[in-house]
């Protein structure tokens, strides 16, 4: 769609429609005869080579016309509703608009060397219930391009937001049977409509700045609306199943036209139905609320007696890229009687109040607006709404949007509760008393926003929320002075966040049964050195290959972990990434900054582990627990656990149960995913109390030596290790040592 470029002279039909019937570099223009009603005013300056011939309000002028060979013709039609014409004109063009009528009679006289431009109103070229006129007119011509154009002024006598619709007609047997398709909005200099429109003609596949071609032939009765057949519909089509399986509205809902109500209906005089307060469509809003007016009633009966749970349409396309205006009718006192201009969607099957709430959201946005490719002042077709695609969403997208309304709701009630309590200091006849009660009331409100505001501070979330050997460490560079000790922390800080992060990745490649990578890289250095280790550098590595690998990119995004696949992909997290990397192989050669550089190096090196911890805050979203008791029912298939979830920077948390389906290891550490299926860490990530300190302590592989064949777990959280009975054999199963 090409919009308003910054225009010296006004752009008119003129120069649209000259674009349209373009020449060859070495050829003349080609004689034009322009049919027109009425003034030729708000054309412009027509060329000299257009020759003007009037057109009366009827039918029988236009087939007077005398178009000889080799003369292109520019046909404007006086405009008039069926209703309006005279019963010969009604006969011979049933359910014809005057303007269709005679575009109608005029076509079968042309000959075949011409080509047609018509001005119409865009209705015909696109609209539902003009399905037979266009039958009739491009049975034998075909719509070759079409563009739609904002009147703007150019017809003074209709509203400057109606839209018009040129078409250029070639005779069947001459077309390609491609359809080029352009919407041009705004004030544009000629000579940029000319270009484009003429780049646009000669295109054979794909798009220009504001039209595209469409390859595939369509009937003669097909709807030619610009966004119908936009390449972009499919491309969201596409992209809508990242959310799930699509079905099709129809087989969730049955969609109802709301009949024309009379002023008897809209004043609930009859006698027969339920009475109930009428919602007409313009008492649909955009945000999703239904506001009728209480005292316009109606009766009803069947599908116009509203139930809680529909979804109410407006029937009327208005606004483009906006979205349809959908609510979802609440439970009421009082019945909901539907009015005028709405289309009703009832489930067919019971759907939870969050399956509804979904649905219409989706609706609302501009994702099934494209879909839908309605142009502004159409009516909803119901047959293509029916086939609307609408995502099912998984059951992470589901509960994650129910924790959304949940919470909106929640806040809704401490806003209420905390007004109400305000609005009680002035009840009664003792203000000492309103004023302690407000004082005394209101301390566990203003307890509740001091805690919902620090949710808002990057270092609250990560201490809180993070996995325990990440908030650990990360608290300890919160309270870090800019010294030697506080630069190490940091640096410490990103390795255990990198380690962590890698690790998820390994979860999510046993799970989609793909190979790590720099797997084989790893077990090669373990076999040629003997003794070797995992590095910083190591697990960046593993992460900047996890962004990188296409057979990753190519999984589903409801994969578990799959945000360790993006996480490296932003730029400025991978340079930092690099860049603490490089403070810590520095660190380790003894090439550490100075006393006088060591502040300046901690601020930057901070700066970069706030910008990896920012990026990797999805681990907050994904349970870190570790499993202390299982009890397997093996007839049911169900297994009772108990685990400590160690999110947040204390290891010492209560204990929880749950029953699962899974069979799970006791004692070994596991990350949920959004599905609440548990994977296994064992063996890169191993929990005990530590035997040096006695605390409880998270170890990762760290080192392994084949002489001893005992691999080394360094701790997370501070620098004791250990080694662990059977870990090599585990090591060997899933690919990190040798055989």
């Amino acid at each position: 769609m090409l919009r308003s470029d910054r225009a010296v002279e006004q752009l008119t039909l003129a120069d649209i429609v000259e674009a349209m019937l373009p020449v060859g570099p070495d050829a003349s223009p080609r004689p034009v005869v322009m049919a027109v009603a009425g003034s030729a005013a708000g054309w412009g300056t027509l060329p000299q080579h257009w020759r003007v011939e009037r057109v009366a309000d009827d039918v029988s002028s236009v087939q007077r016309l005398l178009v000889p060979e080799g003369t292109d013709v520019v046909l404007c039609p006086p405009w008039l509703h069926e209703r309006h014409l005279d019963a010969e004109t009604r006969t011979r063009f049933p359910r014809f608009d005057l303007h269709e009528a005679v575009a109608a009679a005029l076509l079968p006289r042309l000959p075949t060397s011409t080509r047609v431009v018509l001005v119409l109103p865009a209705n015909t070229a696109h609209g539902a219930f003009r399905g037979h006129v266009r039958q009739q007119l491009f049975a034998d011509w075909h719509p070759d391009l079409v563009v739609y154009v904002t009147n703007r002024g150019i017809f003074p006598d209709i509203h400057s937001t109606f839209q018009l619709t040129l078409i250029r007609l070639l005779p069947r047997g001459q077309a390609n049977n491609r359809s080029r398709i352009a919407a041009i909005t705004g004030d544009l200099a000629p000579a940029t409509v000319r270009k484009e429109l003429a780049r646009l003609v000669r295109l054979e596949r794909g798009r220009t700045r504001f039209g595209y071609v469409l390859e595939r032939p369509l009937p003669p009765a097909a709807s030619l609306g610009f966004r119908e057949h936009h390449p972009e519909r499919a491309r969201y089509r596409d992209e809508l199943t990242r959310l799930g399986p699509t079905v099709p509205l129809g087989k969730l809902f049955n969609v109802f036209k709301t009949h024309y109500r009379t002023r008897a209906d809209r004043r609930g005089d009859q006698d027969e139905g339920h009475r109930g307060v009428l919602v007409d469509g313009r008492h649909v809003t955009r945000d999703g609320d239904i506001v009728p007016d209480p005292s316009r009633v109606a009766t009803g009966s069947g599908h116009d007696v509203l139930q809680p749970g529909d979804i109410l349409l407006r029937a009327i396309y208005a606004d483009i890229g906006k979205g349809l205006v959908a609510a979802v009718v609440p439970d009421t006192e009082r019945p909901l009687i539907a009015g005028n201009n709405l289309l009703v969607l009832r489930p067919r099957e019971p759907l939870s109040e969050e399956e509804v709430a979904f649905v219409a959201a989706y609706l609302r946005s501009q994702r099934a607006d494209t879909l839908l490719g309605l142009d502004a002042g159409q009516l909803i077709s119901v047959p293509r709404l029916l086939e609307l695609p609408v995502p099912r969403p998984d059951a992470a997208t589901q509960q994650a949007l129910t924790d959304l309304r949940n919470a909106a709701a929640l806040f809704q009630r401490w806003r209420d509760e905390a007004l109400t309590i305000a609005e009680q200091l002035f009840e009664g006849d003792d203000l000492d008393a309103g004023r302690a009660h407000v004082i005394s009331m209101g301390q566990r409100v203003r307890q509740r926003a001091l805690a919902a505001s620090t949710l808002d501070d990057l270092g609250t979330r990560l201490r809180t929320r993070m996995p325990y050997p990440i908030a650990a460490r990360w608290r300890r560079v919160q309270v870090a002075t800019p010294n030697r000790d506080g630069y190490e922390q940091i640096l410490e800080c990103a390795e255990v966040l990198l380690c962590f992060c890698a690790i998820a990745g390994w979860a999510l490649a046993r799970h989609a049964d793909i190979e790590f990578p720099r797997l084989a890289e790893i077990r090669h250095r373990f076999a040629t050195k003997g003794q070797a280790g995992m590095t910083f550098g190591d697990w960046l590595a593993i992460l900047i290959e996890l962004a990188e690998r296409r057979d990753l990119r190519r999984l589903p995004r409801t994969t578990p972990f799959y945000e360790v696949v993006e996480f490296m992909r932003d730029k400025d997290i991978k340079n930092a990434g690099r860049a603490l990397a490089q403070h810590r192989n520095n660190d380790r050669h003894l090439r550490r900054p100075d006393a006088l550089e060591t502040p300046e190096a901690f601020t930057v090196a901070k700066a970069d582990l706030e910008l990896l911890l920012q990026g990797a805050e999805w681990l907050s979203e994904y349970p870190f627990r570790i499993i202390t008791k299982t009890r397997r029912d093996s007839l049911n298939k169900i297994t009772e656990i108990a685990y400590q979830e160690l999110m947040g920077d204390h290891v010492i948390v209560p204990t929880a149960t749950q029953r699962v389906a899974e069979q799970l290891d006791a004692d070994r550490l596991h990350l949920v995913d959004r599905l609440g299926r548990h994977h296994l860490l064992w063996p890169l990530l191993h929990a005990e109390t530590c035997p040096t300190c006695h605390n409880f302590t998270i170890f990762v592989f760290d080192r392994w030596n084949s002489a001893s064949d005992d691999p080394e777990y360094r701790a997370l959280d501070h620098g004791h290790a250990i080694t662990v009975p059977g870990s090599a054999a585990a090591l060997r199963t899933v690919g990190f040592l040798p055989p």
